[in-house]
């Protein structure tokens, strides 16, 4: 069986840099009102979570983790922010 993608964090942790805090940089872009910022930032970090690749090239790059937005961790809010920024827009 396949793990969930990053249970614990470890994967990221294990990255030779750490994260990038896209999602805080984009809850204070939200905050100010600049919403396409915000949703550039929150779609940078549902990419670094693996929210955004084809299944095909999500299993080939990593097959031994699921995907999705209820497998990784903050991932559904990732998706929440960036869908309320689209709103916002009347981008949708």
């Amino acid at each position: 069986t396949r793990a969930a993608a990053f249970p614990d964090r470890t994967f990221l942790a294990s990255a030779s840099a750490p994260p990038m805090p896209w999602k805080r940089l984009g809850d204070e872009a939200f905050a100010r009102g600049d919403y396409w910022e915000a949703a550039r930032l929150y779609f940078e970090r549902a990419g670094e979570l693996g929210l955004n690749d084809e299944p095909e090239v999500a299993e080939a790059r990593a097959p031994e983790l699921l995907r999705g937005p209820d497998l990784v961790p903050e991932g559904a809010k990732v998706l929440s922010n960036l869908a309320a920024c689209l709103a916002k827009l009347g981008d949708f």
